[in-house]
């Protein structure tokens, strides 16, 4: 065999021995590599469709390869498209029932339910007579106050003036006061052989206790006029003020401004310096004499008593 060759450590390298043929030749270019683009999936199929594509060799027999676009339709962005359709539509649907489900839209019938008519816009609170007209509480308790200062307690000393008090037996005098249409009336005239007179007097017209007063007798004007009896209310205020009141409430009948007092005095009802007694006056139908004096009566209550006197007194 032959010797070992040893390797001295501290020899040069030599370098690889190359073929005289291969050196002189020129060294080939080394190719880029082409997997890089590859990656992208668009500039591919744009390249394969661009490969399928019939050349210009005259092969007309041929089938030329499907169009990019439609091959691409499958695989690329319509199935992506209809993909994404469903999940707005699921997010709409989704979203729909949140709203409606919402508790804050469940409060808003309970706002309506608010009578926004028994609030004035100026906030003041408002009350309800008898005769069911709504008006604002400050209006009321203003009317309250001016009848309470209109009127006379029942205990009061009546002012008669230069003539007697009326007592019962007595008729009535010849006093002329105008109506709520302006129209003068002589009060002896209104009592006949048919017809008896119910005179309710109030202190101040288009106050809560007078407008209580009279729209029960409004309310009960046909009993007294099956009973022959007429109904005047009368009161110091003026004519205008009595008409429009009057106007307002329908009252069926006339009321009778006495701004002088004169009647008033006559019937006891007036106190200085210009304070009204609530009473009533009835006049017996075909005699006309004073049958029933009441000073001091209840608003509520008025009506009742003076058709229940009447009733009673007919028998």
């Amino acid at each position: 065999m032959p010797p070992k060759k040893t390797v001295d450590s501290n020899a040069p390298a030599v370098e690889p021995r190359r073929s005289t043929r291969v050196s002189t030749q020129p060294a080939k270019p080394v190719a880029e590599p082409k997997a890089k683009p590859a990656s992208k999936k668009a500039p591919a199929s744009k390249k394969r469709a661009a490969e399928e594509e019939p050349t210009t060799n005259g092969d007309a027999d041929k089938a030329p390869a499907k169009p990019a676009s439609k091959k691409s339709k499958p695989t690329g962005e319509a199935p992506t498209s209809k993909t994404e359709k469903p999940k707005s539509t699921k997010a709409t649907s989704e979203s729909k029932p949140k709203s409606a489900g919402k508790p804050a839209s469940k409060k808003a019938p309970s706002s309506s339910k608010k009578p926004a008519s028994t609030k004035p816009k100026s906030g003041k609170k408002v009350t309800e007579q008898a005769n069911g007209d709504a008006i604002p509480e400050e209006k009321t308790e203003a009317a309250a106050e001016a009848e309470k200062e209109a009127e006379a307690a029942p205990e009061d000393k009546a002012d008669t003036g230069d003539a007697n008090e009326l007592k019962e037996g007595d008729v009535l005098p010849s006093i002329t006061v105008q109506d709520n249409k302006g129209q003068d009336v002589d009060v002896s005239t209104l009592c006949d052989a048919d017809h008896g007179l119910v005179i309710f007097v109030y202190p101040k017209a288009n106050t809560p206790g007078c407008t209580t007063q009279a729209c029960n007798y409004r309310d009960s004007y046909e009993e007294f006029t099956k009973l022959g009896y007429k109904v005047y209310g009368l009161s110091a205020d003026t004519v205008s003020a009595q008409d429009k009141w009057a106007t307002t409430k329908e009252f069926k009948y006339n009321l009778l401004a006495d701004t002088k007092h004169d009647l008033l005095k006559q019937l006891g009802a007036f106190v200085p310096p210009k304070n009204i007694k609530r009473s009533h006056f009835i006049f017996e139908k075909g005699t006309g004499k004073l049958i029933e004096k009441k000073l001091g009566v209840k608003p509520a209550e008025d009506t009742k008593n003076a058709l229940s006197f009447i009733q009673s007194h007919h028998k």
